[in-house]
């Protein structure tokens, strides 16, 4: 029985005169090789010789392989149809079959050798397909001289390609959205989700034009906080589409090599390419070796800005990296570079009045000295120059005005100069120059000195190069 066929018809009868004859027996399967066997009362049983059962004419048609789901505008599995006969039996018919939509839910347009002609019988179509999604598409199959037939329902399955690289805190980057097949009559709106708002957002939805594969705007992804999440695209007959984002941004200090002072305070900026969330984003801050500089322990960039200052105090001579650390972003390098402690620094402002380690004043007169910081301060500083002569030294900042034995002077955050202050000199006797130190001192600073001479009013001559023919006082 190799159709497992049941036998038809009136499958027992009478033997006459020995004969029993079989006259209304069918099978309905077509097959090669069956075989009957005859059996009786108290008689061994017969098997008949093999025979062939083959299929009628052509009557109807069936899908031997239903249509699947697939993605829209993706090519269908194969699907076959078979021409039969009247009982179902493929036939050998060599006719052509042919395929469109039956029900199309999306106004799809089916693609591809849509009529094939069959091999014994069977036809198979193995290049379909439709090019909108949509939920209960048939096909319907059709022959000459054949009533048509109805597939089984199936679906087409619209496809997201989503794209996005790593979003900056506090910043908006382009999400790439597109589908694998024009959008349908009407458009098609797209609904977006962030699986995580408190690290990125994006708009609740966008619209693709008809006939388009892209919104005519693309989304924007805006960074809210450091760390990952998921952008899911959903839309009627479309499978979800998701791609994950990475919210981070780049640290750098500036400058990135720095010159730290022992005992004295300096800073560098650390910045971000993005923008700080609510709250700040804090740093952890070190360095290699604290024997030539330290840092904070952490710093926070301030909510809606990109920068904060660094303060660097110097410790020791030698050199270092200073780092900042946040998880989530790459770290943050400087080099810094330790020194002894600066000097505050005079000289006169004329060398030419001069002597090597000092300046000359004559007496109830004034000269210019200016002085200079080697580094500038962290913070506004004050300088204070003494005289440890007053007597005959005096120090002041206006030459018109009478002096004092000490003076205080800004020196300003960042900067090295200072304003000039004048000494002036008094009270000169004897007949040999009066000699003192004047001292200037700041905070972290090492004290400077300048050697003060007096002298008494008039010429003072270096050199006996000179020539004239009169002076007039």
């Amino acid at each position: 029985n190799p159709g497992g066929a049941t036998l038809g018809g009136t499958v027992t009868v009478n033997a006459v005169s020995g004969v029993a004859t079989f006259s209304s027996l069918s099978i309905a399967v077509a097959a090669s090789g069956y075989t009957l066997i005859a059996s009786g009362s108290g008689v061994a049983t017969a098997t008949s010789g093999r025979f062939n059962v083959t299929a009628g004419a052509p009557a109807q048609l069936a899908f031997s392989t239903q249509p699947a789901n697939a993605n829209a505008g993706a090519l269908l599995s194969s699907v076959s149809v078979d021409i039969e006969d009247a009982l179902g039996n493929r036939t050998t018919s060599t006719g052509s079959v042919s395929l469109a939509i039956g029900v199309n839910p999306s106004s799809g347009t089916l693609s591809g050798t849509t009529t094939v002609t069959a091999n014994s019988g069977r036809a198979i179509f193995r290049n379909l397909s439709i090019n909108y999604p949509g939920t209960g598409y048939t096909l319907i199959s059709s022959s000459s001289g054949l009533p048509s037939v109805s597939s089984d329902t199936f679906n087409m399955i619209g496809r997201f390609y989503l794209s996005v690289s790593t979003v900056d805190i506090g910043r908006t980057q382009i999400l790439y959205l597109s589908i694998g097949t024009s959008a349908p009559s009407g458009g098609l709106t797209v609904t977006l989700t962030s699986g995580n708002t408190a690290v990125a957002t994006v708009p609740s939805s966008v619209f693709i034009a008809a006939g388009a594969t892209a919104p005519a705007a693309y989304p924007q992804l805006t960074g809210v906080q450091i760390g990952t999440t998921t952008v899911t695209a959903t839309a009627a007959n479309f499978a979800a589409g998701m791609a994950g984002v990475n919210v981070s941004t780049t640290a750098s200090f500036s400058p990135t090599s720095n010159n730290a002072y022992e005992g004295l305070l300096t800073d560098a900026t650390l910045s971000i390419t993005g923008i700080a969330p609510a709250g700040g984003l804090t740093f952890t801050l070190s360095t290699d070796n604290t024997g030539v500089a330290a840092v904070p322990s952490s710093v926070t960039i301030p909510a809606g800005t990109s920068s904060v200052q660094v303060v660097i105090t110097g410790t020791g001579v030698g050199s270092t990296t200073m780092r900042a650390d946040l998880i989530g972003v790459p770290e943050a390098t400087a080099t810094i570079n330790g020194y002894t402690p600066p000097a505050i620094t005079m000289a006169t402002t004329d060398p030419t009045e001069g002597i090597p380690g000092g300046t000359l004043v004559g007496n109830n007169m004034y000269h210019g000295i200016r002085l200079t910081a080697v580094a500038g301060p962290q913070f506004d500083e004050t300088v204070t120059i003494t005289s440890a002569d007053p007597t005959h030294f005096l120090l002041a900042t206006d030459p018109t005005q009478v002096g004092t034995a000490t003076v205080t002077l800004p020196l300003a955050r960042n900067t090295t100069s200072l304003p000039e202050i004048y000494l002036q000199g008094q009270n000169y006797s004897g007949n040999v120059a009066i000699n003192a130190t004047l001292t200037s001192s700041a905070s972290g600073y090492v004290a400077g000195s300048l050697g003060a001479n007096l002298f008494p009013s008039g010429l003072a001559f270096f050199s006996n190069a000179l020539s004239t023919t009169s002076i007039s006082y």
